[in-house]
């Protein structure tokens, strides 16, 4: 339990850890974590909010406890009344019900008109936190779930700017008070008042920087959590009213300990306690009521006296005179007044010259380590000392040991070099103290770096660097006796007298061979542009200017690319809007940016040269690799090294693998490999790595990992970051297979949040939201799939990352929506992982094998010439390069041709949104007549550029902004055009490789995304219809096989007979309509049934009665039984009766239900179906074959046990055919997202369906129509083929015939050739797959 004093407790009974509250009437729970305050009304506890629906949010809960002699303003009357309260045997508190109703009322109307103000979006969402006012036994608990991290105005001015008095502190008090005033004004219009106002109510919240290395205060923004004590004007003439009290702050009119003051409370009571918070912050006592003179006179010998200038000490003394009047009526009465008043005392705040030096000086200070990381960038250490000597030798000069260790830290972080020793030497008044201490801080600090008394040779391959000490004063004549020795190739001087730290710079003696690189502090100095060469010493100024310029815009490139790389490492379909959403993780950010400041150390550990020239060190860079291939490993080794480098000194520490379970649920940044704890970083991948590994047999990849028995034991031949790797492989393999059922509960309590939401918004919101919902939901139904592959995760990423952003615009509505998406987040991870399981040497791999590509890709304006034949190549260059800018151009001499090709590229950019691509716009640019009309687009902006002026004027408009052309399929005349008047470089692709026309080729992504079968139907125009995909969950090979062996063993007729009779049973029980609302006549129906089959058939009931189809829905639920009743029509009764008891005998799953053609339709999946007995020998041996369980009743055979194999192999003759070919080519390693009945429509037309789809070989579309019948037409032939030649994507039609025979209908074949079409007969069926790359190769 946190430590909680006595007095404050004031003899009440807090819950223990672990009690239980139940909370009234909404069912669920609060779980007691620990008691971790208490105040004059409430005690206040960590604990756990468990809803009906099982969904657990963590937060603080406040319980309305009054402590009867302080904390508070009443009456003696009331005094009696709370003197009788006390906790009851089961948790809950007897306290008087006039009390407890008033106060569960008060709070229920504080807690609307909360709600209401922040979202009206005036400004306070981050002053008023999200509370839910709750009962148990009928006492009020307020519950918050949302918290910023931050500290208290109490807690900054007693921690810091008391103990140092600055005017960068001072400057956060008055800007802090000034958010608190206005906050307060927009409460009181909204008639609302704090009353509670003092520094420990009132929190500073935190900001982090872009690489999260540091926190700073926001100045303009604070919380204001305890907002139980909002007191509403309309609330404030109640004689039971329990006010806050808190002595030295509080307004007189307030009353105080059994006092009946209470008189003329309003406004002026803020303004009062806002102006004694002021007063106490500034002068370090509570407030006693002065003149404008006493006041200042105080603020003088406070902690701020020397810091004030005069104009700020008149201005605040004149400020508190008005506001610390005793009469309300006489006092400052509005805070907008308070604020405007504070308002002009920032705007007083003058800082002298020697205030600004003091705040350069702070800011260097505090952020060295970036001004450091800046400095090495751009004069890395390795370029210095003497060159053949293969050491990186550091001296460092400091006063302060806090500066010692920040240059220690970066000097390691930023300088690794295959085969070079890094030395560095401390020296300062106590350097042995310092590098002692520094190397305690670190985990196993001595596995990692040698720690020696001077410096002496080590093995570079088994130590990041050696760090010895010299303890000396930092003196001009002692240094240089110290350099001279050392032969450092780098001094850093950091002292706070930057006199004496140039001095001592100079001192340092020039280098034999080679050159020095002596950087000193300056504060005063401007930013570091150029360094001064003066005798082999190069001299470089390290100033607070610097700080903000630690990343150049290269860098900052480069650690994207990084990024990118990285994430596709993991999963190539990942997309670049993933990409980019997840690099803004602060965690992500950092390591990229670590990643990209290593760069130069890459290129000169092979020997290249950095000439500050992206394109040409990228080049240089890539040769090397092709002459030194062996390079590669070696450089990925070194990178790991530097990675756990800039961990270990950061404070991170590793990660023993009996705690690896700490990361199920995505760990701190959500990549499974660490988490943090009392603010460590722990990480899986904290451990060595050995150049020489050799891998044993199934245990080369990460995919042999995860599919590795956990009972076998992980091969000590691994070492241990390859160890590691293998046991989280596993770990998020198991837990998968486990979270499937918590997923769906998740589901459950996600879209409950979603159809709350729609309650709230707009119907353009609630379609926006229906349209997010369908493919989110899609996605993780594929994802539970065991057959999921990395595509599908990548989906799901896309989608889930656009449900976030939209939800999070609603916010505060969706909050409750946001939560649970999270939940679902972090539940799914395992899934995701074991999908794509990380293999941690790859990753280091890729990037150095792919720094060309890091050093030359950027962001570009993109333009493409749009072609009309193979669609694919209008999305290819977007695919390929990145681009911020996508632009299409097209000529259009008609306004039919005009329309064809909006269409086309309106189609273009919904397939790029389907992708995820990184393009922020996508454009059309149209050469055609002033008066052409343009339709409404989606998602596409059309300009028209008039055809009616010279050449090369139209090409310098149509091609205004954009940096590359591409010209591939575009029209001849516009690439005539093009090469006669185009000034930027022009690209072209031929044979799959793009080449250069003029200019260069830029940088290509070495990981492409690949094609899928929904993205290339989209860019064909065509809208796949998406249902829930079950395909996957059915084994297909297996439904050939029984297929196979039924024509076998009975013959067709046999199996014609029991399709119709199955299909005939199946379907009557798996679908019900609804067309009539429960009216007058409707009747009552009851049911009883098992808790968790409620649970499944709630949603159903709950939407019937939303639309009407039933009324007056009642449910009772005790003893794991639930009773229900509802009234409904007369015409639907039947048939809704026969539904839910088929579902509540087990004769029948619910799968879906929602609105068709105006009409309510649910489908099931029926778990029992009965045929005729002639079907009994058929049915007996598919029971031998584990498929199903039957038995006589009532005269027929009852079906039951199926597995999922029967329905697909029973509801239609040609089931069976597709699946067999389904399986065979989802045995095949070229195809990729194969799918069976896939189903399509072209605008708002009918549904198409293909019996087969799938890509090959990553890029062609693959269409298959299965015909399991003798009677062959002609027009099977043409109907594949125009489908396939509709589409315009290059795909391949393929017909499969199984009752074709080798040398049968030589007509049909002859036509199969003359359209296109492969055609795959009965002696091909089971190598159906290698028949169609045959044929691809042979055609290309």
């Amino acid at each position: 339990m946190a430590y909680v004093k006595e007095e404050a407790l004031q003899k009440r009974e807090p819950l223990v850890q672990g009690a239980e509250l139940n909370i009234d009437g909404k069912g669920g729970k609060f779980l007691i974590r620990e008691l971790i305050g208490a105040g004059g009304t409430s005690l206040v506890y960590d604990a756990v909010l468990v809803r009906a629906d099982g969904s657990r949010v963590t937060g603080v809960l406040k319980e309305f406890y009054p402590q009867v002699t302080a904390g508070t303003s009443y009456n003696f009357s009331m005094l009696l009344r709370y003197m009788t309260v006390r906790r009851k045997p089961n948790g809950t508190l007897a306290i008087p019900a006039e009390l407890r109703d008033g106060q569960r009322k008060r709070l229920e109307e504080v807690d609307s008109l909360l709600h209401e103000i922040k979202s009206e979006g005036l400004g306070l969402r981050h002053f008023i936190p999200n509370m839910e006012v709750f009962t148990c036994g009928k006492v009020p608990y307020i519950f918050t779930a949302e918290s910023y991290s931050g500290e208290t105005l109490a807690q900054f001015c007693k921690e810091q700017a008391w103990a140092n008095p600055t005017s960068t502190s001072l400057r956060q008090i008055l800007n802090t008070v000034y958010a608190l005033a206005c906050a307060d004004a927009q409460l009181c219009a909204a008639g609302a008042m704090l009353l509670d106002i003092k520094p420990e109510n009132i929190l500073m919240v935190y900001r982090s920087t872009p690489n999260g290395l540091r926190k700073d205060a926001f100045l303009d923004t604070v919380s204001l959590f305890d907002v139980e004590s909002v007191v509403l004007k309309s609330q404030v003439g109640s004689k039971d009213l329990m006010l806050p009290f808190s002595a030295g702050f509080t307004a007189p009119e307030l009353g105080g300990y059994m006092s009946s003051a209470r008189r003329n409370i309003g406004e002026s009571a803020d303004v009062y306690a806002m102006a004694a918070t002021l007063f106490y912050c500034l002068t370090q006592k509570l407030v006693w009521l002065d003149t404008a003179q006493g006041d200042a006179e105080a603020l003088q010998n406070g902690p701020f006296g020397a810091v004030l200038t005069d104009e700020q000490r008149t201005a605040l003394g004149s400020l508190l005179a008005r506001a610390l009047v005793y009469e309300p009526e006489h006092r400052m009465q509005a805070p907008e007044a308070f604020a405007v008043m504070m308002e002009k005392v920032l705007h007083a705040a003058q800082t002298s010259a020697a205030e600004q030096l003091a705040d350069r000086r702070r800011k260097m200070q505090e952020h060295l380590s970036d001004a450091l990381a800046g400095l090495l960038y751009k004069w890395p250490l390795f370029a210095y000392g003497n060159a053949e000597d293969q050491d990186i030798r550091v001296m460092i000069v400091a006063e302060k040991s806090n500066i010692l260790k920040q240059a220690i830290n970066a000097v390691f972080s930023s300088c690794h070099v295959l085969g070079h020793q890094v030395h560095v030497l401390a020296a300062a008044p106590q350097a042995e103290a310092v590098v002692s201490d520094w190397m305690r801080g670190i985990d196993h600090a001595e596995d990692w770096f040698c720690y020696q008394d001077k410096p002496r040779p080590y093995n570079w391959k088994e130590k990041l660097g050696a760090v010895s000490w010299l303890n000396i004063q930092p003196e001009a004549e002692t240094v240089r006796r110290a350099a001279a020795q050392f032969a450092p190739g780098s001094v850093l001087v950091l002292l706070d007298d930057d006199t004496e730290a140039r001095k001592i710079a100079k001192a340092v003696p020039a280098p034999e061979a080679g050159k020095c690189l002596c950087a000193y502090t300056c504060v005063e100095g401007g930013q570091s542009l150029y360094a001064e060469l003066d005798k082999g010493c190069v001299f470089v100024r390290l100033t607070p200017d610097d700080i903000e310029d630690a990343y150049s815009a290269t860098a900052e490139r480069i650690a994207f690319n990084a990024h990118l790389l990285y994430e596709r490492q993991k999963n190539p379909s990942s997309s670049l809007l993933e990409i980019k959403h997840n690099f803004e993780n602060f965690y992500n950010k950092s390591a990229s940016y670590d990643t990209a400041l290593a760069v130069k150390c890459r290129l000169f550990s092979i020997n290249v040269p950095w000439t500050d020239d992206p394109e040409k060190d990228g080049y240089n860079f890539e040769r090397a690799l092709k002459e030194k291939p062996t390079a590669v490993k070696e450089l990925a080794w070194v990178e790991h090294r530097r990675w756990v480098a800039s961990k270990i000194l950061n404070g991170a520490r590793a990660l023993p693998e009996k705690d690896f379970a700490y990361l199920k649920k995505g760990g701190a940044n959500g990549s499974g490999t660490n988490f943090k704890k009392d603010g460590v970083l722990y990480h899986a991948y904290l451990v060595p790595s050995a150049l020489d590994e050799v891998r044993p047999e199934g245990w080369q990849t990460a995919v042999e990992w995860r599919d590795s028995s956990r009972d076998a034991e992980i091969p000590q031949d691994l070492d241990a970051l390859s160890h590691n790797g293998a046991a989280l492989a596993r770990m998020f393999a198991a837990t998968a297979k486990k979270n499937r059922d918590v997923v769906h509960r998740g589901l459950k309590s996600f879209e409950g949040a979603l159809e709350e939401l729609t309650l709230e918004l707009d119907s353009a919101a609630i379609n926006e939201l229906e349209t997010h919902k369908k493919s989110l939901l899609h996605c993780i139904q594929k994802l539970l799939s065991p057959e999921a592959r990395q595509a599908d995760a990548a989906y799901y990423q896309i989608e889930n990352v656009r449900m976030e952003h939209f939800l999070k615009e609603q916010l505060p509505a969706s909050d409750v929506a946001v939560m649970q998406l999270e939940i679902l987040n972090k539940n799914l991870f395992a899934i995701l992982y074991s999908i794509s399981p990380v293999e941690p040497k790859s990753l280091d791999n890729v990037l150095i094998e792919n720094i060309g590509f890091q050093l030359r890709a950027k962001p570009m304006v993109l333009a493409k010439l749009l072609g009309t034949e193979d669609l694919r190549a209008n999305l290819a260059p977007a695919r390929a390069f990145e681009v911020s800018k996508l632009i299409y151009i097209a000529q259009a001499d008609t306004d039919g041709a005009a329309e064809k090709y909006i269409h086309i590229a309106e189609d273009a950019a919904a397939a790029l949104h389907h992708y995820g691509a990184g393009a922020d716009a996508v454009e059309l640019r149209l050469i055609a007549g002033a008066q052409t009309e343009i339709p409404a687009c989606n998602g596409l902006q059309v300009k028209i550029v008039p055809a009616n002026k010279a050449p090369e004027e139209t090409m310098q408009q149509i091609l205004q902004g954009v940096e590359i052309l591409d010209l591939t399929n575009g029209q001849e005349d516009l690439c005539t055009l093009a090469g006669i008047y185009a000034e930027c470089d022009m690209i072209v692709k031929r044979d799959g490789t793009f080449r250069a026309l003029r200019g260069k080729v830029p940088a290509q992504l070495p990981i492409p995304q690949p094609w899928d079968v929904d993205g290339l139907f989209r860019l064909s125009g065509a809208m796949p219809h998406k249902e829930e995909d079950t395909q996957t969950k059915i084994d297909y090979e297996k439904v050939n096989t029984l297929y196979r062996q039924i024509l076998e063993n009975f013959g067709r007729a046999a199996f014609y007979d029991i399709c119709r009779d199955f299909a005939e049973a199946y379907s009557k029980q798996s679908t019900t309509y609804f067309s009539q609302m429960a009216g007058p006549d409707a009747q009552m129906q009851t049911y009883t049934m098992p808790t968790e089959r409620w649970e499944e058939l709630e949603p159903l009931l709950r939407k019937l009665q939303k639309y009407k189809y039933i009324r007056n829905l009642t449910s009772m639920v005790k003893a794991g039984q639930a009773k229900i009743a509802f009234m409904a029509g007369q015409k639907c009764a039947a048939s809704l009766d026969y539904a839910l008891k088929n579902c509540i005998d087990g004769k029948s799953v619910l799968k879906d239900f929602g609105t068709e053609r105006n009409v309510f339709v649910i489908h099931t999946e029926p778990a029992v179906v009965r045929v005729p007995v002639a079907r009994q020998a058929v049915v007996d041996f598919l029971q031998t074959q584990g498929c199903l369980q039957s038995a006589l009743v009532y005269g027929k055979l009852e079906i039951s046990g199926m597995t999922p194999e029967i329905p697909a192999l029973l509801q239609k003759f040609g089931n069976a055919l597709e699946g067999g070919v389904f399986a065979n080519l989802q045995g095949n390693t070229r195809f990729s997202d194969e799918k069976i009945s896939y189903e399509y429509k072209w605008g708002s037309g009918t549904l198409n369906e293909l019996d087969v789809v799938a890509v090959m070989d990553k890029e062609k579309l693959v269409l298959i129509s299965c015909k399991a019948c003798r009677q062959l037409e002609i027009a099977f032939v043409d109907e594949i083929a125009i489908r396939a030649a509709s589409l315009h994507v290059g795909a391949i039609p393929v017909l499969v015939c199984s009752e074709l025979q080798p040398g049968d209908k030589k007509a049909f074949r002859d036509r199969c050739r003359s359209q296109g079409v492969l055609l795959v007969d009965a002696a091909d069926m089971g190598k159906a797959a290698e028949k169609i790359c045959c044929a691809a190769e042979s055609e290309a």
